[in-house]
C-alpha cells in the first residue's frame, strides 16, 4: 500500500470497533434488541429485565459466594461465563469480549472439577475483565491510540497468567482513554471507542483511566474486574472511577503486584512509581484478589516486587505480639474541606474501626500538605513535570502515527497546562530529588507517631 493509500485514522479505529463487535456478534444474537433504551440515563436495572432469572443470580452473586457456588458444582464455570458475557454487551464498556476463549477455558475447568472432585485453584470458574492495555495472549494493544492497532503480545501479561492459573476465566477486555491519559480528564474516552458512561447515570462520567472496568463492573453487579494505576497516572486510576460508580478499589503500594505486559507509551519512566490493584462489588472480591495474588509468591517471578506477604499474615504477627494497629485519620488536608458525604462516610468508617478489637484510631495532623501542594501540583508544578518530563513530545508522537486528533483533556494534562515543559536530564534529578526528600520527611511522620 502506498503512502497515498494509507488507511485514515477514522478507517483504523473502524476497523478496531469491527474487531469488537464480531467478538460481541453471537453474545448479541441472544439479547433482544435495546435500541429502544438508548436515551434511558439510569441503566442498572436494565440486565434484570433482559436476562434471565439464572442469569441475574450468577451475574449478582458476591464474588465470595459465586466461588463457592463454582468449587461446588451449584453453578458451571460454563454457565457463568455465559450469564456474564450476556450482561456484558449491553454497555459501551467493552473493547473486546472473548467468548471463545471464555467458553473453551469454562468447558475445562468444569472438566477438571468433574473429574477430580474439587476446584483447580481458589478463583475456579469465576469471570474477570482487564483494561486493554494489559496483555492477553495474540490481542491488540492499542493503550488507547489509533494507531497502535495491530500490536500483539505472544504471551498474558504476569497478572493475567496468575489469575487464570488460579482458575479465574477472562472474558472481556474494556475500555480506556486515549494513550491512558486521565488524571485531570478522570473520564474514559478516546477515537476508537468514543466515551464510556455512567451506568449509574449515563449523562455522569465513569471516571478513569479504568473508567471502561468500573462500567463493566457497577453493570454487571457481582464479577471482579482486575484493574490497573498505569506508569505515571496520577490521582486515582483505580479509586477514583471507584467512586464514580459505586465500587471498592484498593491501589497496593508500588512494587507489590507484577506489572510485567502492561502496555503503555510511558514504559521505562518512574517518574511516577506504577502499581496495579482491584475492583469489585465487595471487599471480599478485593481481598480475593490480594490473597490468591500474593500466596503465588510472585516476587518470585519479577525482581521488582518487594517479597512481602498479604496483611492478613502482618494481621497475625501483630495479634501475636499483642500490638494494636494504629490507624491515622485526617479530616482535612488544611487546604480543601472535604465534602459532606466524604466526612460522613470517614466518620462511619472511625467509628466501626473505633469498635474493633485491637484497633487505635489517632488523629493525622496534616503534613506540610502546602508543601506537598506545591510540589505536586502548584507553583513548582512538579506533578506536570514529572508527568510529563518530555514535554507531551512521545504522546504526540504516538498520536501521529495515525493523524489522530488529541482530545481536548489529554491536551491539557500532557501538552497546554502551564508549567509542561520537557526536562533535561539535570531537571530530572532535581524534581526527581525533591519527590524522593519529602517521601523521606513523611516516613519520619509516620514512624514518629508509631502509625501502621
Amino acid at each position: 500500500m502506498t503512502e497515498a493509500e494509507a488507511p485514515t485514522w477514522q478507517e483504523q479505529a473502524l476497523h478496531i470497533c469491527a474487531v469488537r463487535d464480531a467478538s460481541m456478534a453471537t453474545i448479541k444474537a441472544e439479547m433482544p434488541d435495546m435500541s429502544g433504551d438508548k436515551h434511558i440515563s439510569r441503566v442498572i436495572g436494565v440486565p434484570r429485565l433482559r436476562l434471565t432469572e439464572r442469569d441475574v443470580h450468577i451475574t449478582e452473586s458476591a464474588v465470595e459466594d459465586l466461588v463457592r457456588q463454582l468449587a461446588a458444582g451449584e453453578v458451571t464455570a460454563k454457565e457463568a461465563a455465559l450469564a456474564f458475557l450476556r450482561r456484558a454487551v449491553i454497555t459501551n464498556c467493552i473493547y473486546e469480549l472473548l467468548p471463545d476463549r471464555a467458553l473453551g477455558r469454562a468447558q475445562e475447568l468444569d472438566d477438571y472439577l468433574a473429574n477430580n472432585g474439587k476446584p483447580i485453584g481458589p478463583l475456579h470458574g469465576l469471570p474477570i475483565s482487564v483494561k486493554e492495555h494489559i496483555s492477553v495472549s495474540g490481542c491488540e494493544n492499542t493503550a488507547g491510540f489509533v494507531g497502535w492497532a495491530g500490536r500483539r503480545k505472544d504471551e498474558d501479561a504476569s497478572i493475567v497468567k496468575i489469575l487464570l492459573d488460579a482458575g479465574a476465566v477472562l472474558y472481556a477486555r474494556t475500555t480506556e482513554p486515549q494513550g491512558l491519559v486521565s488524571n485531570m480528564a478522570i473520564e474514559t474516552q478516546s477515537n476508537i471507542t468514543g466515551v464510556t458512561a455512567n451506568p449509574h447515570n449515563r449523562a455522569l462520567t465513569c471516571g478513569g483511566s479504568s473508567g471502561g472496568e468500573a462500567a463493566l463492573l457497577a453493570f454487571t453487579a457481582r464479577d471482579m474486574a482486575q484493574n490497573q494505576r498505569p506508569n505515571k497516572i496520577l490521582g486515582g486510576s483505580i479509586r477514583l472511577p471507584a467512586a464514580h460508580c459505586g465500587l471498592y478499589g484498593f491501589k497496593p503500594s508500588s512494587g507489590r503486584l507484577p506489572l510485567m505486559g502492561l502496555e503503555a507509551y510511558c514504559i521505562g519512566s518512574d517518574t511516577i512509581a506504577p502499581s496495579i490493584g482491584p475492583l469489585s462489588p465487595s471487599l471480599g472480591g478485593i481481598k480475593l484478589f490480594m490473597d490468591t495474588v500474593l500466596m503465588s509468591e510472585p516476587w518470585h517471578n519479577d525482581p521488582s516486587l518487594l517479597p512481602v506477604p498479604w496483611a492478613s499474615q502482618a494481621a497475625q504477627i501483630h495479634q501475636q505480639e499483642k500490638l494494636p494497629l494504629v490507624v491515622g485519620v485526617m479530616w482535612t488536608d488544611g487546604i480543601v474541606q472535604p465534602a459532606p458525604p466524604i466526612k460522613r462516610a470517614l466518620l462511619e468508617v472511625v467509628d466501626k474501626l473505633k469498635s474493633t478489637p485491637d484497633v487505635q484510631i489517632i488523629d493525622w495532623q496534616p503534613f506540610k500538605q502546602n508543601e506537598a501542594l506545591e510540589i505536586l501540583v502548584s507553583l513548582s508544578l512538579l506533578q506536570k513535570r514529572l508527568y510529563s518530563p518530555d514535554g507531551g513530545r512521545a504522546f504526540m508522537e504516538n498520536l501521529a502515527l495515525s493523524g489522530e486528533p488529541i482530545l481536548p483533556l489529554p491536551a491539557w494534562t500532557v501538552r497546554d497546562q502551564p508549567g509542561i515543559e520537557a526536562l533535561d536530564i539535570k531537571g530530572l534529578w532535581y524534581w526527581t530529588r525533591k519527590r524522593d526528600q519529602f517521601r523521606y520527611s513523611y516516613l519520619k511522620v509516620l514512624q514518629d507517631l508509631h502509625a501502621d
